[in-house]
């Protein structure tokens, strides 16, 4: 479950309908302010704080909304071992 994902993994996501990537820089637990955008989470309902890589800006997502590209990566790794 992406909610569990540790701070500096690597995860995909889209923004304004375009696939995007970056690296999970925290989590929000509690109703806060982040450069300017108002964030509702609590702790059985986190947030996930993600540094784009493409522009450097950080964006908010639900964790059900982001893909675990370390996984990935390591599963696509490992296909052509026998």
């Amino acid at each position: 479950m992406a909610e569990n994902l540790p701070i500096g993994e690597k995860v995909g996501f889209t923004v304004g309908g375009e696939p995007s990537t970056g690296f999970i820089k925290g989590k929000i637990t509690h109703d806060t302010n982040i450069e300017g955008q108002e964030v509702r989470a609590k702790e059985d309902n986190p947030k996930l704080l993600i540094e784009q890589d493409n522009s450097g800006k950080t964006v908010i997502r639900n964790p059900h909304k982001v893909t675990d590209l370390g996984k990935e990566e390591e599963l696509s790794g490992q296909s052509g071992m026998s």
